[in-house]
């Protein structure tokens, strides 16, 4: 490659901007240690809260707004955008869909907490939902896997519920979480029937005679139809392989890639394919990759390979939006805070 053409790369991609959402930093607490990656960024970089008008804004939903989806429902259909991503369904706008997330759930003295979001084997889920749609087939529910090993729940009609993700509930008491809105007595009573379902199922049995958590309960989040798109947007383009991120990518009509599996591949991705990109955006879900991303963001700033790049992190219900340039990695004065504060309950 001749100089200018190395010149015309290095400029395009100075010219785009880059952000990245973390999904499921609660539930890797290597990356919420004082002293780690990510706190040194927090400490550099510029921090806004960016949901300060809102307790339960997610990642998800700022991303809808991110890419032009007029998301008007009280919740974001994270459901319904996932079984668009991972299927050749059409773009269905009446079509009701819930996520229904398997979980333990944890009694303490006078509650239940979250001890952590399961993904059982394809044959063991296939199992559990079998067993559901068997028991509820008279009420007209459908529940599916997806090809991501997602649970998804088809509603014969539309329920009004306000939810929250399970990487919010992670660890917590379960109540101040739980869905509300006009069908929250339906929601609670669909809940109960599953649990009561769980309880004495053969494949629950199994996986406790092996050392591993029952599937005992069920979490319910993403209610809703597709949303409409406000317009195209043609100088976007997505990097995930998350299924509710395909979804909004393909809804969106925006180009979309598999994420790489570093931020420097990434940028020579965005080199090689983004030529007419303003904007990329990826989505990393946290606890299924081990790479410590923070890390390597943290040395390409230092090295100034990466000239600017903004970071969306969601912890305890509140979102960051964290801005770094190569130039505040030199910014030494600045006082390191611990790191909990950045994240205001």
């Amino acid at each position: 490659m001749d100089i200018n053409a190395g010149r015309k790369l290095t400029n395009d991609l100075s010219m785009t901007t880059i952000k990245v959402y973390f999904d499921g930093l609660t539930q890797d607490s290597r990356h919420l240690q004082d002293g780690s990656a990510l706190h040194q960024l927090l400490t550099f970089g510029q921090v806004r809260v960016s949901n300060t008008n809102t307790a339960t804004q997610s990642l998800q939903e700022l991303l809808c707004n991110d890419c032009g989806l007029n998301n008007d429902a009280a919740d974001c259909p994270v459901a319904a955008l996932a079984h668009f991503g991972e299927t050749d369904a059409s773009s269905n706008t009446t079509t009701y869909w819930l996520l229904v997330t398997p979980v333990h759930l944890t009694l303490q003295r006078d509650f239940f907490s979250m001890t952590a979001t399961l993904t059982p084997s394809n044959a063991d889920s296939l199992s559990f939902i079998a067993s559901l749609n068997a028991h509820f087939a008279d009420d007209g529910y459908i529940f599916s896997l997806t090809p991501s090993q997602q649970w998804l729940l088809k509603l014969p009609q539309r329920r009004k519920l306000l939810t929250l993700p399970c990487s919010q509930v992670i660890g917590r008491d379960t109540r101040p979480y739980m869905p509300k809105g006009e069908d929250v007595t339906w929601a609670a009573q669909l809940t109960n029937e599953i649990q009561m379902l769980l309880f004495e199922h053969p494949i629950n049995q199994t996986r406790e005679a092996r050392g591993e958590l029952a599937v005992n309960s069920i979490w319910l989040s993403g209610t809703g139809a597709l949303p409409e798109t406000l317009g195209s947007i043609t100088s976007k383009s997505i990097y995930a392989d998350n299924a509710f991120v395909k979804g909004v990518a393909k809804l969106a009509k925006l180009p979309s890639f598999a994420m790489p599996q570093s931020i420097d591949q990434l940028l020579t991705h965005i080199k090689i394919e983004g030529k007419s990109t303003v904007e990329t955006i990826g989505w990393i879900d946290i606890a299924d990759t081990p790479n410590d991303w923070f890390t390597e963001i943290l040395q390409l700033l230092r090295k100034r390979k990466l000239k600017r790049i903004q970071l969306y992190l969601e912890r305890s219900g509140k979102v960051l939006e964290l801005t770094l340039t190569d130039w505040d990695m030199w910014k030494f004065w600045r006082k390191r805070r611990p790191l909990n504060t950045y994240f205001p309950i």
